[in-house]
C-alpha cells in the first residue's frame, strides 16, 4: 500500500484545512487484486471536494504497469469506488 500525500492549505484565507490530492495503490500479489484510489484536489472556488474515485481489478504482478484508473481494462474490473472521504 502506498500512502497519498496530504497538504495543509487555506493559510492565506485564514481557514486551515487538510486536502489530499494524490493516488494510492493497494496490491496483493497472492490474490492478484489491485486497487487504485485517486483523491481529487479541491477546486479554486468553493469548498473542498474531499472526493475519491477508484477501481478494484485483477492484475498480473509480473507484468503490472497500470497506474491510472482509465488504463484498467474493463474486463478486469471487479468494482468501482466513488464518494467522499
Amino acid at each position: 500500500m502506498t500512502h497519498p500525500a496530504a497538504h495543509l492549505g487555506g493559510l492565506l484565507r485564514g481557514a486551515l484545512a487538510i486536502s489530499v490530492s494524490d493516488t494510492c495503490y493497494i496490491t496483493c500479489a497472492k490474490t492478484r487484486i489491485k486497487v487504485i484510489l485517486q483523491y481529487l484536489e479541491e477546486g479554486w472556488i468553493g469548498r473542498a471536494q474531499n472526493k475519491v474515485e477508484g477501481v478494484i481489478f485483477r492484475y498480473d504482478p509480473d507484468k503490472d504497469v497500470t497506474t491510472r484508473i482509465k488504463d484498467v481494462p474493463e474486463g478486469d474490473v471487479l468494482a468501482r469506488i466513488s464518494g467522499s472521504w
